[in-house]
């Protein structure tokens, strides 16, 4: 009878006769059962050492005895070394290999060992055996409600649908609890999930996709064993040589493929690394979610159509040509402290209705010419100061100016010029101010306001050139030898030609305290769609050389009792221009939005929920958890609820 090795390893001892009986008498029964003893592999073939069973019946003191075995990979290709070149310098030249390989099983591990020719030093380890109730963390680390923790550490995870949960205790319920009311231990994955905000979320985080879960498996996928627990507690004496090993391993990288419950739900595709980055397909909930391990940053596809991106940083984009945005609805930009936008030589904006609103100060600067072009303008200012070297404006038809204080000063020559006439009103001489300039040489015809004897502000027009010669002395007012004194009721002008719909009033602040004058050296016409009304305390003269007339096309009423004429209004100065009133600006409309924040309190259901903020957005993308995702609340976001113009 042949003796056989633990290959690969440094205890090579050779079986018994015992046990060498013990395995010639199963040779013809194999394959056998085979529980992994070591995982050493110095030659790096995919060795393992077990110990060998006819049944599964493994108690480690009735084995057949240990064999070295060769783990058999699903796939794996090699080029043949006879194909290769010379050149091993050259990667063309050498073998390329590629396949699948798999972690080697934990201690403990049962499995199928297969031994071609019956020969036991030539043992493939072919499959595995799930140990019963030993799956609920495979492939993915699914929740339980059952948690056997105490009420303080349950409390503070704050989670309704239950946690990630790990495989309960055999060594203490065993035989003490039945099956299915075993109670788990909370997996690490929890406290990634709580962080990333995702412990309550059943879709993004938690999961039911393990293989204890459906009376028929409908999930495909795989979890690696992950890190080893660096708790020095872990420590244990393992196998049967007593190795001390540190045997728990924390969770690994996660690839499932489920086809969902019996009810359809969790029906997804997850790729998930074991910090907690993940890639998730959700045929249930018809979204593609990516997000990283702390959370601060993700990406939604939704049903809709929507995708939705948060970062808790920047978010960079960088393009060699067009950087293009098309929205066939609205583009909403808001920025908690600045916009900066900068085009290093065109800026175009093209709309049809533009508003501006800036709470504080505004500045704009032009380095080269600014062309405005508007069909009406309205600009509302309290203060303005413009300071300019020249300033030109023409208006093509009327140009209206009212305001309280007029001040117009000139360092040099001030000219009105008009086709027609100029006509300057003031309700009193005193509200004139003094426009000769002492020393100017003036024509005929020209008029200025200037002191008189007394200082009283007086027109004046001159009579001819003010300068007397042959001494070319200028003459200022009152020199009556070359000015005339103006009264100031001839340069008062009244018209509404120009002003059509508007009233014409005329006040009673003349030369003399409640008298009017007007004087033309034309014609007067009064012309009006209804009545003309006049009334007096006192008598009324009319006085012309030539002839009254009176028409009535109905009849002409004189001495006879009648209606009497109204009593006239407030009286005002002649009307040129009616301010508009104020328009007051409206701000855009804010919406609440759900804020999180990982520095908020997550124990007693709060879950990082801190005061919603107010946006020009209806629809915020935040840190997990997010409750306004498209499959939580579908209402509100669908197309016409995340309108900005609904309202």
């Amino acid at each position: 009878m042949p003796e056989f090795f633990n290959r690969q390893t440094r205890n090579n001892r050779p079986l018994s006769s015992a046990k060498q009986e013990k395995v010639a008498q199963s040779e013809a029964k194999g394959p056998f059962i085979g529980v992994v003893e070591s995982t050493v592999d110095y030659q790096k073939q995919g060795s393992f050492r077990v110990s060998l069973f006819s049944s599964f019946e493994t108690d480690r003191e009735t084995s057949l005895g240990q064999s070295s075995v060769r783990m058999l990979y699903p796939f794996y290709s090699l080029k043949d070394y006879r194909n290769a070149g010379d050149d091993p310098q050259r990667f063309g030249d050498s073998q390329q290999a590629y396949g699948m390989v798999f972690p080697a099983p934990q201690i403990g591990t049962k499995g199928l060992v297969i031994c071609p020719n019956n020969d036991v030093s030539q043992g493939y380890w072919i499959g595995y055996f799930i140990e019963p109730g030993m799956a609920h963390a495979v492939p993915d680390y699914a929740i339980s409600t059952a948690i056997t923790a105490d009420n303080q550490t349950f409390n503070s995870y704050s989670s309704p649908n239950g946690l990630p949960a790990g495989e309960f205790n055999k060594k203490q319920q065993q035989g003490q609890i039945a099956l299915g009311d075993e109670r788990r231990p909370i997996h690490p994955f929890a406290n990634i999930l709580k962080a990333q905000g995702l412990l309550v979320d059943t879709v993004r985080g938690t999961t039911t996709s393990s293989f204890t879960r459906d009376p028929s498996n409908r999930i495909f996928g795989i979890n690696t064993p992950g890190a080893v627990s660096q708790d020095t507690f872990d420590k244990k004496l393992v196998g049967p040589n007593k190795i001390p090993l540190k045997v728990t391993n924390l969770g690994g990288h996660v690839f499932v493929m489920d086809d969902g419950d019996e009810q359809g739900l969790n029906n997804l595709v997850r790729l998930r690394s074991s910090k907690g980055h993940q890639i998730l397909l959700h045929d249930t909930d018809d979204l593609i979610y990516i997000g990283n391990a702390k959370g601060t940053a993700w990406v939604e596809l939704t049903a809709d159509g929507k995708i939705d991106i948060f970062a808790n940083d920047s978010i960079s984009v960088h393009t060699k040509n067009d950087f293009n945005f098309v929205a066939d609805r609205d583009i909403n930009l808001e920025a908690k402290r600045n916009v900066n936008i900068k085009a290093t030589e065109r800026m175009q904006l093209e709309n049809k209705f533009l508003r501006s609103i800036t709470g504080a100060n505004a500045t704009v600067e032009v380095r080269g010419e600014i062309d405005l072009r508007a069909t009406n303008t309205n600009v509302e200012i309290n203060d303005l100061s413009i300071n300019a070297h020249n300033i030109r404006t023409l208006a093509k038809h009327n140009t209206y100016l009212k305001t309280e204080n007029f001040d117009v000063s000139a360092v040099s020559t001030i000219r009105l010029s008009a086709t027609e006439n100029i006509d300057l009103k003031a309700n009193s001489p005193q509200s004139f101010a003094n426009t000769h300039v002492p020393g100017h040489v003036y024509q005929l015809g020209m008029r200025v306001i200037a002191p008189d004897e007394d200082g009283v502000l007086t027109i004046y027009e001159c009579i001819g050139r003010n300068v007397k010669y042959p001494e070319r002395i200028v003459i200022d007012p009152p020199n009556v030898d070359f000015w005339t004194v103006v009264p100031w009721a001839e340069s008062l002008t009244v018209t509404a030609e120009g002003l059509p719909r508007y009233d014409v009033r005329l006040t009673s602040d003349g030369p003399q305290t409640g008298q009017i004058h007007v004087k033309t050296n034309g014609q007067i016409y009064v012309q009006t769609l209804e009545d003309i009304n006049v009334k007096t305390q006192a008598d009324m003269h009319f006085t012309t050389p030539s002839t009254v007339y009176v028409d009535g096309t109905s009849a002409v009423h004189l001495n006879l009792p009648g209606p009497g004429a109204v009593d006239a209004t407030t009286s005002m100065s002649a009307q040129t221009l009616i301010p508009q009133p104020g328009r007051p600006t409206q701000d855009l409309p804010l919406w609440p939005n759900p804020d999180t924040s990982q520095t908020a309190q997550w124990e007693k259901f709060n879950w990082y929920q801190v005061p919603d903020t107010y946006d020009i957005v209806k629809r915020k993308p935040v840190h997990e958890p997010w409750r306004d995702h498209e499959n939580v609340a579908k209402e509100k976001s669908n197309k016409a609820n995340t309108d900005r113009e609904n309202g």
